[in-house]
């Protein structure tokens, strides 16, 4: 009878992880290919998926934009109504209340013509953009975080080159006569131990 060896308790792990990554794509075949091929489909569905969130986010914009509108006019609505309910009240004459209408008619005409000779344009900044320069400014943190820590390995050094060069010198030096001293203990001990 032959014995089955078991693998490597690391080797083990990474096999179960290939399983479980192969159900879950629901892969029948677990050949580099098909893991390929899923893995390709899943990020043009990622994708997809954020190109709707970001559209999506800017319908929620618009809507929110025509919602502030339409709570506006309604304000507007109901104020005019108060307001002509209480001239209709107090007893203002027909003729007073149509050279008032008449003349609020001239002032909105006034005000359209103003706002319609306003500029408006699109913001100059796009969600895209922002994703964009968000990406970007990770990628300078990792950046500037792999080379602070370059910084950090010649904390002590001096700027000049030939400076750095000539302590580095030193220091060998200095590290060569530390070794000539100990073995030079080590051989007064070993000779003191004999």
């Amino acid at each position: 009878m032959e014995v089955v060896q078991s693998l490597p308790d690391e080797l083990e792990q990474k096999l179960e992880a290939l399983v479980s990554v192969a159900e879950i794509l629901g892969l029948d075949d677990m050949s580099f290919a098909n893991y390929s091929r899923a893995l390709v489909q899943l990020s043009e569905e990622q994708l997809s998926l954020k190109q709707m969130q970001i559209r999506l986010a800017f319908i929620e914009r618009q809507l929110v934009a025509h919602l502030a509108t339409a709570k506006h006019e309604h304000y507007q609505i109901k104020k005019w109504t108060e307001h002509f309910q209480s001239d209709i009240q107090s007893g203002e004459s027909v003729e007073d209340t149509i050279r008032r209408r008449e003349a609020l008619l001239r002032k909105a005409k006034e005000y359209r013509k103003e706002l319609s000779a306003l500029p408006i344009s699109e913001p100059p900044v796009t969600i895209s953009d922002l994703i964009a320069q968000s990406d970007r400014i990770k990628q300078r943190k990792e950046q500037i975080k792999a080379k602070r820590s370059k910084i950090k390995a010649f904390k002590g050094v001096p700027p000049n080159l030939d400076l750095a060069r000539t302590q580095l010198r030193e220091a060998r030096e200095e590290q060569v006569k530390l070794f000539q001293l100990r073995e030079r203990l080590m051989e007064k001990m070993t000779s003191g131990v004999s």
